[in-house]
């Protein structure tokens, strides 16, 4: 008589609903902890640290491993985040300047601006995507982690594009459904960053991170 996968509780069917409600979880978690914005870096770096292990199997008790990893990225997390928001604002000054027509300039200069505002908002968007998944996955200090993650994502372009344009569909959407956006910072912060998990895995891969390649649970089995 085969498996119910509804009673087996090791069945492909009840592990797949436990990893998704997870998940969720973390988003909503994730999501209420940057509610007090000062604690949103390390916020961020924790459901990194725990996506990770979720992507390579490695989970046990989410809720402890996440609270352990906010806790000992809290400072350099925090340090980060308001580096990021302070060249965030900065960028969106450049950007209300350049096209919001409060400040008299020329025609050839103004488009000169608003060029180097999307540049510049392309290549903050990349930080982003990268600078507290780093800081969750390596031990760095925070000038490393933040210079690696600009070259890291420059270098991996298709990759980092890929992972920006979902983050920036829900942000396109929140713009238009403004009620929906508490759903949006969920879905923001457990299914695309459940997915960026697995990209950045794969590039770390490539960059002599064994654990995110496999390779060390390659070296288990043969040991065993």
């Amino acid at each position: 008589m085969g498996n119910n996968a509804f009673m087996d509780g090791d069945s492909w069917l009840n592990v797949g609903l436990s990893h998704l409600f997870d998940i969720l979880l973390l988003g909503i978690i994730t999501g209420l902890l940057c509610v007090p914005v000062i604690t949103a870096g390390a916020a961020i770096t924790a459901n990194y640290d725990v996506m990770f292990r979720i992507s390579l199997k490695k989970e046990n008790s989410i809720f402890k491993q996440y609270f352990a990893a906010f806790k000992k990225n809290f400072l350099q997390s925090t340090v980060i985040w308001l580096m990021m928001l302070v060249l965030g604002a900065l960028i969106v000054f450049s950007a209300v300047v350049s096209l919001g027509g409060f400040v008299s300039m020329d025609q050839p200069i103004r488009i000169a601006m608003v060029i180097v505002s999307i540049i510049l908002t392309l290549i903050y968007g990349f930080e982003i995507s990268y600078v507290f998944a780093l800081q969750a996955r390596f031990e760095n200090k925070v000038m490393t982690t933040i210079v690696n993650a600009l070259v890291i994502s420059i270098g991996n372009f298709p990759k980092s594009f890929g992972m920006l344009l979902m983050t920036g569909a829900l942000v396109a959407l929140g713009c238009y459904i403004w009620g929906l956006i508490p759903l949006f910072i969920i879905l923001e912060f457990s299914f695309v960053t459940f997915f960026s998990s697995k990209i950045l895995l794969s590039i770390f891969a490539r960059m002599g991170d064994d654990e995110a390649a496999g390779k060390d649970q390659t070296a288990q089995s043969e040991e065993e």
